[in-house]
């Protein structure tokens, strides 16, 4: 469990200092580990935000964008524009909004 705590310390970039190489031949490869490590958990880490990234699109585009379904399938940017959830006369035109109900004074 200590390998795995100092290799991500280490490729993350936390450095906790706990964990650490002792001798000078160990400081060497840790210095070579990391030198080739953290690119590729950069990368990892890049790719990781993207999937994340298009999930949460995903579930706005499916939940949150019922009220507009003729916009499905155009870019995150147009949606999230055009998509707030608002009936398309604005916001307490609908039937089922109880703004039509209240008196305004």
């Amino acid at each position: 469990m200590n390998s795995l705590l100092f290799t991500m310390t280490t490729l993350t970039l936390i450095g906790y200092g706990h964990v650490s190489p002792s001798t000078d031949f160990l400081k060497i490869m840790v210095m070579i580990y990391t030198i080739v490590g953290i690119p590729i958990m950069a990368l990892f880490l890049a790719n990781i935000g993207s999937l994340l990234a298009k999930m949460v699109t995903y579930i706005y585009s499916r939940c949150c964008c019922r009220c507009h379904p003729q916009i499905r399938g155009i870019s995150f940017a147009v949606v999230t524009r055009a998509c707030l959830c608002f009936p398309p006369g604005g916001v307490g035109s609908a039937g089922r909004s109880p703004r039509s109900r209240i008196p305004s004074p």
